[in-house]
């Protein structure tokens, strides 16, 4: 299948671009970019890391050895957007410097929990802080309780509801301001797997769309805390979307193995 292949490719290295197609992927964004900015609209795209992105160390033997070289295509994007001037947020390394202190990624599921998508939140304030000017909320702002889940995507692959003696602690995290939090609305006119929250307290008025895929799920309790209108969108860019909402901010945003498709 497709997607097994871009995982494999994902993770071995073998999926970078040729330099033609390198060029193509960026003028993608840029006339993007151009044409959101001739409608008053900001946008900003990036990337989540992959699981062995951040826990490299944690392969099998079996799978280090399939992999080419220390330079992946998160890196080539990264770097050819870096040399045109033109920000592509990556959290990997703010991720990665927290990544003894505590789990940030799931035990048997392939995403991140709510630590680690907290600290994506923080870094991608920091990086986007030119265009959006989010101050993040402090971790002390939340009471943080966890649940216990014996299951995820990784079991779901080999086909069981859980497995014995396997378990883990999932991260809850609960804002303590009172009247700052959001409501979800039914989205009306959007495809399925949209999410819609209202924050009537929200510093920021402006309307926020989001296309994204599941890794984006978590930060939602992030994100919606700042924007008057929040609306995920759980696929690629769609210019009719953006033409039928008028927001005034647009994030495109991947896991690392799908960003090719953005």
């Amino acid at each position: 299948m497709v997607i097994h292949n871009e995982i494999f490719e994902s993770y071995t290295h073998t999926n970078l671009f040729s330099d033609s197609e390198l060029d193509s992927y960026y003028l993608r964004f840029l006339k993007r970019k151009q044409v959101l900015a001739e409608k008053n609209i900001k946008y900003v795209v990036g990337f989540w890391p992959n699981k062995h992105s951040i826990y490299p160390d944690k392969l099998p033997t079996s799978m280090k050895s399939q992999i080419h070289g220390n330079y992946s295509l998160a890196d080539q994007i990264v770097d050819y957007f870096g040399e045109k001037g033109m920000g592509f947020f990556d959290v990997r390394e703010a991720i990665s410097q927290k990544k003894d202190g505590y789990e940030l990624y799931r035990k048997l599921d392939t995403h991140w929990n709510s630590n680690g998508a907290y600290l994506a939140y923080v870094e991608f304030c920091r990086q986007t802080f030119d265009e959006l000017a989010l101050q993040p909320f402090s971790v002390s702002d939340f009471d943080i309780h966890y649940e216990r889940s014996h299951s995820g995507d990784l079991t779901e692959q080999i086909g069981v509801e859980s497995i014995l003696g396997y378990s883990e602690n999932n991260p809850v995290y609960v804002l303590k301001r009172q009247g700052v939090g959001y409501e979800f609305i039914k989205p009306d006119q959007l495809p399925n797997g949209s999410v819609y929250s209202r924050n009537e307290k929200a510093l920021d008025s402006s309307k926020l769309l989001v296309f994204r895929d599941s890794f984006t799920s978590q930060l939602i309790q992030f994100l919606s805390l700042h924007y008057r209108e929040v609306i995920y969108i759980n696929g690629i860019y769609d210019e009719r979307i953006v033409d039928l909402l008028h927001p005034e901010i647009v994030i495109s945003c991947r896991v690392e193995r799908y960003m090719k498709t953005m």
